[in-house]
C-alpha cells in the first residue's frame, strides 16, 4: 500500500486490486475490471459501460433484497446510447463514479443501471441521460442528479441513504 501513498498526487488515479493467495502474480480474477479500468485511464469511453460497481439491471430484484436490512438504499445509474457525445456523461462514468468517497457510499447500496428507454427509469422520473437516481431502503426517491453530475453531490446523496455514513478512513 506504500505504492499509494508514493503516487498520491502523481498520477490521475491508483487502484488495487488482490486475489488472495497470489503474492505478486496477475490477479486473474479481476481481468474484465482492470481491461475496462485501463481503458478507461487512457481516456476511452462507452456509455453504460461502467465496473465501479455490481451493476444489476432488476430494481425490483434490488429492493426486494433490502428489506431485510436495517438500513441501506440504492444508486440507479440511468445512461442512453446517446451519451456518446456528452462530455458530461464521460466525466461521471469516467470520473464521478471512481472518486473515493462515491464508491465507499455507493459500495454499501444495492447497484442498479437502466438504459433510459427502460420504462422504470420513467417512474423514477428521470426525463434525460445521465442520471443518478437515490433511493432509500423503500424504493422512495431521495435525491435525483441529471445531466453534470459532481463527486460531492453524489456523495452526499448516497450518504445520506448508506448504513455506515461515516467517512472512510484515511
Amino acid at each position: 500500500m506504500k505504492t499509494v501513498d508514493l503516487l498520491k498526487d502523481k498520477v490521475r488515479s491508483v487502484e488495487v486490486r488482490l486475489q488472495q493467495g497470489l503474492d505478486h502474480k496477475w490477479p486473474r480474477e479481476h481481468d474484465e475490471y482492470l481491461l475496462w479500468w485501463m481503458g478507461v485511464m487512457e481516456g476511452r469511453f462507452e456509455p453504460g459501460k461502467d465496473l465501479n460497481f455490481k451493476w444489476t439491471d432488476d430494481l425490483d430484484a434490488a429492493l426486494e433484497g433490502l428489506k431485510p436490512k436495517k438500513k441501506g438504499g440504492a444508486i440507479v445509474y440511468v445512461w442512453s446510447p446517446d451519451d456518446a457525445s456528452k462530455p458530461e456523461a464521460k466525466e461521471l462514468q469516467n470520473g464521478v463514479l471512481m472518486d473515493p468517497l462515491v464508491r465507499h457510499y455507493g459500495k454499501q447500496l444495492a447497484a442498479v443501471k437502466l438504459e433510459l428507454s427502460d420504462p422504470v427509469a420513467t417512474k423514477l422520473g428521470v426525463t434525460a441521460s445521465p442520471a443518478i437516481v437515490v433511493l432509500d431502503k423503500e424504493g422512495a426517491v431521495k435525491k435525483l442528479l441529471l445531466g453534470k453530475i459532481t463527486a460531492k453531490a453524489l456523495a452526499s446523496a448516497l450518504r445520506s441513504v448508506a448504513p455506515d455514513a461515516k467517512p472512510p478512513k484515511q
